[in-house]
């Protein structure tokens, strides 16, 4: 796959506009739509990724796909506010091996949001990337194809956020859904790379 960036303008935030459901429900709405026809599936992981940040106001959230050996590869980040050091840094971030996370395997094929309230403290995040984007607390979706783990997107707030509610969870959980369906998707019009994009969005 050859990602294009989006444009920015389309993907602008608008947080003001509609509650939380309203907005996610009108994202999925629009992928969906998007699924059937000839879009680019980067364009569409990069737009679902402006929709999440948007939908749990988080400061960041990023997609990593799983390579041939198992390692997590950044692909997508999309942050509140732009910061190009921190952009290269995703860029150059070498691949995660999941065999050095404790569990890191198991978390993914249950295919659940998992919430980590305290990044610092949990063994399912590098202490490289704790370091690099000082994150706080982090919520991860896996992204599937027939059940099988390809990736995950990952939504990060600098600080300690507010529990998640129930609905945020479960928007959360559809929009991978729906990222793993536009990655089937991708993955059988194109056999190429994916390369990292970074969108900002305010």
């Amino acid at each position: 796959m050859n990602v294009a960036i989006a444009d920015q303008n389309r993907l602008t935030d608008h947080p003001s506009e509609a509650p939380e459901h309203e907005c996610a429900l009108q994202l999925l709405s629009g992928m969906a739509v998007s699924l059937g026809q000839d879009v680019d599936v980067d364009f569409l992981l990069a737009e679902l990724a402006s929709g999440v940040r948007r939908t749990l106001d988080a400061d960041r959230v990023s997609v990593l796909l799983l390579d041939n050996a198992d390692r997590l590869s950044p692909a997508v980040s999309v942050a509140r506010q732009h910061d190009d050091g921190l952009w290269q840094s995703f860029r150059q971030m070498p691949p995660i091996s999941l065999d050095d996370l404790p569990g890191a395997r198991q978390a993914l094929s249950q295919g659940a949001v998992l919430v980590i309230d305290d990044a610092s403290a949990s063994p399912l995040v590098p202490p490289a990337w704790q370091r690099t984007f000082g994150l706080g607390s982090l919520a991860i979706a896996p992204l599937l194809i027939a059940d099988v783990p390809v990736g995950l997107v990952a939504v990060d707030y600098a600080q300690v956020a507010a529990p998640f509610t129930p609905t945020q969870l479960a928007l959360f959980e559809g929009m991978a859904a729906l990222a793993g369906i536009a990655l089937r998707a991708g993955r059988q019009r194109s056999q190429g790379g994916l390369h990292p994009v970074s969108l900002t969005l305010e």
